[in-house]
């Protein structure tokens, strides 16, 4: 288990050596990016630090400037030359990286706001001159530093810290200062074992014997870059920087940062101790850095030839997500990339990621379709459910590229074989092809592939295919930064982070490796994994506090995209849900065609692709419309929570509508489920007749749940105090359908439908023709649901004689006792039925037999509060109950009632519970 611990700002000040990096700068450094470490940085540290990181600097440029000496003596070199003037800047470079990782490793830790309370705990220790104030009366910051992180760990349920702090007058105890913390502070907190340390290095050897790992000591000395690919150096840096990135990128067509720029001439000395920003190369090559700065542009494009090498060389840095480049010490001032001059690209993974499908089927199928490359041809078959086209290609491409000495395209294709043969033998049919393709693909041993086929230029590249690297190491540092930005969004806590850009970095690169270099892998858990990690990260980040810099403010066109493509959209409700997030602020267009325009005509093609796929899916596979259904479901999932304008809206609905209509693949309870959603969250954008136009819709069709869309429709026209005047067209189908006996009978979900049509009616003589047809029902066949649903409704009248009927079979269902769950979902027990029978008898002042009374509050004490509010024993209480059955009858009791008002008046005191505090608002104030 991690080990909390907080650093006090004297011992951040002893990590910063002035003659050598420091050993245990290093070890912590390695405790915490193992997670073995939790570090704690209260907001008294933070500013602290901001004031102390600047004397260390000074100090650190006098010790540059005053003790040659030492530095001579020291180990910073691992030997003792005559230093010149560049392995000087060399030294005095390695030894401010220390103020770099510090900064660093603050911006890891968990930040600490100080509250009213521990302000006011430090304010009582200094009057009562208790510790850290024993000896100074200036201690405040030393007592907020620790009291606030002491609060903050109760909090998290903690009990055990570990404190370093060399101020042991202000932390010790009078009989051992330096290793036990004075009884004054940790009494305020006993429910927490405080590990004290005034000697860094006696801190750092217990955490040591306690099992943490130990580093290796390294010697801070100057590094060579790694030579993996040989290049010119006696070029200009402009020269080197093309010959290097063609030979890099000669067999491969994307790669991750770090596997490009750790390497002249980004980096020409040490590389160890650079700190890398999001999207941005950190360089220690002024030249090359002065080149970027001098590059002629236009708006932000270079301004030379398409064709030239400056253009190529920006085309590529920017494919590769790499968009400003920087020096370290100015790291957060970097140097834009020019954005390089495009042509437009029609090639069949553009028209995929446009959703043009048709367009892609008909290019796939082309018999003249020669100038796609082998392994992109295999990638986008695959994506279209083409399983054995895909085998097909990869199986002939392979031996080719071995001939042509591609052995990363040669690997990436043996790769990709393995991957289609898991995905044939999950949905294969035992056909004799496809059980030869299965028996090929399982042949294949990549590990001897590897050994036969890497080498210097591309062993980093095989071992991050071969390993899974691409997905597993993606996915511990996509967790590492979940956890901080969820921390800062239940914190809300303000100041600036990159953890977001950070987040967006790491996964951009991951499926853009995927799909640049059309590896086969996205159909697998891990990356559907990676997906949900990501949506989590990015609405937690948007619901982070508006004064957080850093945080996500928009989504734009791009970022939707790559959701849209990838995402479950079970994913999408579910994290927009935990985060509570309301509308999500649309950015301004960034791609060709914005979101709604793709939406647009992704549906618009919809019947040409139906007819184009016919001739295209020879390997009748569902994957393809399985896709299809997801990405749509995505689309319109977002359309639910996006705050687009009115006429982006008109498009979406319109297209929506038309597409509804004559679509053929949706399943109905994913479409109804998806719709509520959209309908829900779009309440407030629909347009009067939009409504009339779904409301007929949703009675016209079978391709969902009527009862439910209806019922969502009704309630936003009743808000609306909107009424219908139903075309005769549309009537006649009502009546056909739901006034009619026997689909009644067979279908009483359908009583929700009937009844919102008579609450949205305008006209008279069809409610008239409503109640009179609910009332024939009654009479001949009596259904106590049918009669509870109508008369709830106003559809008819109280009557004596269903009241006693329906009196009788609520008897009956009394006499069962305790219902039978098989899954328990609520921490109380309730029956849905003698919820709506108690809701009956309250709209109508009716009393409650005693006897039943008697026989609910043994069922649970929910019903014991609910049915005798004011003699109720409020230490039972449970918040839950009031939300059970949330009616206007229950609230019109809950209003009544003087003991439930009291107790709630405390409740919302003492607990942060929103909604209590809202239901409160509402019904008393």
């Amino acid at each position: 288990m991690a080990k909390n611990l907080l650093i006090d700002t004297c011992v951040w000040r002893e990590l910063i050596s002035p003659i050598e990096y420091n050993d245990h700068l290093r070890q912590l450094s390695s405790w915490i990016d193992q997670s073995e470490i939790i570090l704690f940085c209260p907001e008294v540290l933070k500013d602290e630090w901001a004031k102390h990181r600047l004397e260390s600097e000074k100090r650190i440029e006098k010790a540059m400037g005053n003790h040659v000496k030492d530095l001579k003596k020291s180990q910073l070199f691992g030997k003792l030359p005559d230093f010149d003037d560049f392995e000087m800047e060399t030294a005095d470079r390695l030894l401010k990286s220390q103020i770099a990782e510090v900064d660093r490793l603050l911006s890891l830790s968990i930040f600490v706001q100080e509250g009213d309370e521990e302000v006011l705990l430090a304010r009582k220790h200094k009057r009562e001159k208790k510790a850290p104030f024993l000896i100074k009366g200036d201690s405040q910051n030393d007592a907020v530093l620790i009291f606030s992180t002491l609060s903050e760990l109760i909090r998290r349920q903690e009990n055990e810290l570990y404190f370093f702090s060399s101020n042991h007058n202000e932390f010790g105890d009078l009989d051992n200062p330096k290793s036990i913390l004075h009884p004054d502070i940790s009494g305020c907190y006993p429910g927490i074992k405080v590990q004290y340390f005034a000697d860094l290095h006696q801190g750092i050897d217990h955490l040591k014997g306690i099992g943490l790992t130990k580093s290796k000591v390294q010697i801070a000395t100057q590094k060579s870059i790694p030579a993996i690919i040989a290049i010119n150096r006696k070029l200009s840096a402009a020269d080197q920087l093309k010959e290097y990135l063609d030979k890099r990128f000669e067999d491969i067509s994307f790669l991750p940062k770090k596997m490009i720029i750790n390497h002249h001439p980004f980096l020409i000395t040490n590389h160890e101790y650079i700190t890398q920003q999001p999207f941005t190369a950190t360089t220690d090559n002024i030249e090359l850095l002065e080149w970027f700065k001098h590059l002629a542009t236009k708006d932000g494009v270079y301004a030379g030839d398409i064709e030239d090498d400056t253009n190529n060389i920006l085309r590529c840095l920017r494919g590769n997500l790499i968009a400003f480049v920087a020096t370290e010490k100015q790291r957060f001032e970097p140097v834009q990339i020019p954005m390089p001059k495009q042509t437009d690209c029609d090639c069949s993974l553009c028209m995929y990621r446009a959703f043009r499908f048709k367009d892609l089927m008909d290019l796939l199928s082309a018999r003249d379709n020669q100038q796609e490359p082998a392994l992109k041809k295999a990638y986008v078959h695959y994506k279209m459910g083409q399983y054995r086209a895909a085998f097909d290609v990869l199986a002939k491409f392979s031996e080719e590229a071995i001939s042509n000495k591609q052995y990363v395209s040669h690997f990436i294709a043996q790769f990709n074989i393995i991957q289609i043969g898991k995905l044939i033998k999950y949905e294969h049919d035992d056909t004799p092809e496809e059980l030869s393709l299965i028996e090929q693909s399982e042949k294949i041993d990549l590990e001897k592939h590897f050994l036969l086929y890497a080498n210097r230029a591309n062993n980093d590249i095989l071992l991050w295919i071969k390993d899974l690297q691409f997905v597993r190491d993606t996915r511990k540092k996509m967790q590492e930064l979940i956890i901080k930005i969820r921390d800062l969004f239940y914190s809300q806590s303000s100041g600036w982070n990159n953890l977001t850009r950070e987040l967006l970095n790491i996964f951009q690169e991951t499926l853009c490796f995927l799909e640049y270099n059309h590896l086969i892998f996205d159909r697998f858990y891990e990356v559907r994994d990676l997906t949900k990690i990501f949506i989590e990260g990015v609405f937690a980040s948007y619901g982070c506090k508006n004064t957080l810099g850093g945080k996500l403010i928009q989504f734009s066109d791009s970022l939707l995209e790559k959701i849209i493509l990838n995402a479950n959209t079970k994913d999408i409700t579910e994290m927009y849900q935990r985060y509570k997030l309301e509308q999500l602020n649309y950015g301004e267009p960034d791609n060709e065609e914005t979101i709604v325009q793709r939406f647009s005509a992704f549906l618009k093609d919809y019947d040409a692709t139906i007819e184009t796929y016919k001739d295209f899916d020879s390997e009748a596979r569902s994957v393809f419309w399985s896709g299809y259904r997801r990405i749509f479901y995505n689309f319109v999932t977002f359309f639910g929570i996006l705050d687009i304008g009115q006429s982006d809206f008109d498009v979406v609905f319109e297209t929506l509508m038309s597409f509804l209509k004559t679509q053929q693949h949706l399943n109905e309870s994913e479409l109804t489920r998806t719709l509520r959603f959209f309908i829900n969250h779009k309440a407030a954008k629909f347009r009067d007749n939009q409504l009339e136009d779904l409301l007929y819709f949703a009675l016209s069709t079978d391709s969902i749940d009527t009862a439910t869309v209806v019922d969502i429709i009704g309630h936003i026209m009743d808000d609306r105090n909107q009424k219908v005047i139903f075309p005769t067209s549309i009537w006649k189908k009502i009546q056909d359908k739901y006034l009619t006996n026997d689909y009644l009978k067979e279908n009483y979900r359908s009583i929700d439908v009937i009844c919102t049509l008579y609450s949205i009616s305008s006209a008279k003589s069809k409610k008239a023709e409503i109640s009179k047809f609910i009332k024939h029902f009654l009479q001949a066949d009596f259904n106590d649901e049918v009669y509870y649903t109508t008369v709830m409704y106003d559809v008819i009248a109280f009557n004596k004689k269903w009241h006693a009927q329906y009196i009788s079979s609520i008897a009956k269902r009394v006499g069962k006792g305790k219902g039978v769950t098989v899954f328990k979902r609520k921490e109380y027990y309730n029956d849905s039925r003698i919820d709506a029978f108690i809701n009956y008898m309250i709209k109508f002042g009716l009393p409650i037999d005693s006897q039943w009374i008697s026989h609910f509050k043994q069922l649970d004490a929910y019903y014991s509060w609910l049915l005798d509010m004011e003699n109720f024993n409020y230490s039972l209480f449970d918040s839950e109950w009031l939300f059970n059955h949330l009616t206007i009858h229950y609230t019109d009791k809950f209003r009544k009632s003087t003991a439930l008002k009291k107790f709630l008046k405390e409740f919302c005191k003492q607990s942060q519970d929103i909604h209590v505090l809202r239901l409160y608002i509402d019904l008393y104030d």
